[in-house]
């Protein structure tokens, strides 16, 4: 599935991204704690939306946009 969506390598620092941000509060529940080692699999992961049609053409789209050449950075330039 990975080779139906535009390539894109993020990058290590993107400027003061802290001054853009706003903050609020961690209200209950509470972000799970980190445990060590990789994450287990959930089965929502994998679920697909109650749209599958939608799922499929969006799909179909970004295959087409990458086919015609459009890359991460003209979708930022534009």
């Amino acid at each position: 599935m990975a080779d139906k969506y535009i390539p894109y390598t993020p990058r290590g620092q993107i400027g003061d991204w802290r001054a853009e941000w706003f903050y609020i509060d961690n209200h209950a529940p509470a972000i799970p704690k980190r445990v060590p080692g990789p994450p287990q699999q959930c089965s929502e992961w994998f679920a697909h939306g109650q749209n599958k049609e939608q799922e499929d053409e969006l799909l179909q789209r970004i295959v087409a946009l990458r086919n015609n050449g459009v890359t991460v950075a003209t979708v930022i330039l534009s």
